[in-house]
């Protein structure tokens, strides 16, 4: 099979990585503390210039959490076999799973906002507007703190971890692929290339190819797929309404 391209995924976290993650943890975890400690700023009498303050702590948390996220999905999606990646994921599950949670009670705060307050800040909030007007709308379908945290954490062994299995199976599959004369066994990335070939025959081989394959595994992946629609079912029906 041929080797793929590999990235450089340095400029998340530069080698050795157990060291940048533990020292972006460390900033994670003093950024999250800060922001624990303005949670008595948020009244329906918040000030312009607090919101602003407490807009950009959450946002500085947002950079942190996005480079340890990204940096173990990339990781992962290199290689949906390796113990070391595999690691790393479920420990950086964890840990954005509670950053997450710690974070949670400004979403809510600002969901319970009076209109005319939520309005008068949302217009001082520059390039976050669209996403704070997008968090009101949500409110009608939001739980309580403890109900939103429990939920948090119940996904990331459940359906999350779900999911992480499809992705470890169908990363593993291999396909095979005549192209000008000459068989390919290729990734499912590297088989997506063809989906757009010029030639109509080797595209629609290429679908065939790639059906054909994930057919063969349809009882299992089938049984993550229902699984996938009950739980959501079960926390966006029944739970949120």
């Amino acid at each position: 099979m041929e080797q793929p391209t590999r990235w450089s995924l340095n400029d998340l976290l530069p080698e050795p990585v157990n060291q940048s993650l533990d020292e972006v943890s460390s900033k994670l975890e003093q950024a999250l503390t800060e922001f624990e400690d303005m949670r008595e700023l948020l009244t329906s009498q918040i000030s312009v210039e607090d919101f602003l303050k407490v807009l950009g702590a959450n946002a500085a948390i947002d950079v942190l959490t996005s480079r340890i996220g990204f940096y173990s999905e990339l990781l992962f999606a290199e290689d949906t076999q390796n113990p070391a990646s595999l690691g790393l994921r479920d420990r950086v599950d964890q840990l954005l799973t509670d950053a997450s949670n710690r974070v949670l009670f400004f979403d809510l705060w600002f969901k319970e906002l009076p209109e005319e307050t939520a309005a008068k800040l949302i217009q001082n909030s520059g390039d976050l507007h669209y996403s704070l007007e997008s968090m009101r709308r949500f409110q009608p379908h939001t739980l309580s703190e403890a109900e939103e945290r429990i939920i948090n954490i119940k996904d990331v062994n459940g359906i999350d971890a779900l999911i992480h299995l499809y992705e470890m199976i169908t990363g593993h599959f291999t396909f095979t692929l005549e192209v000008d004369g000459e068989k390919k066994s290729l990734t499912g990335d590297q088989l997506g290339t063809y989906f757009q070939d010029p030639s109509p025959e080797l595209r629609a081989a290429a679908y065939q190819e790639f059906y054909r394959v994930y057919a063969e595994n349809a009882p299992v992946l089938a049984q993550i797929f229902v699984h996938c629609a009950r739980d959501w079912y079960s926390e966006g029906v029944e739970l949120r309404g």
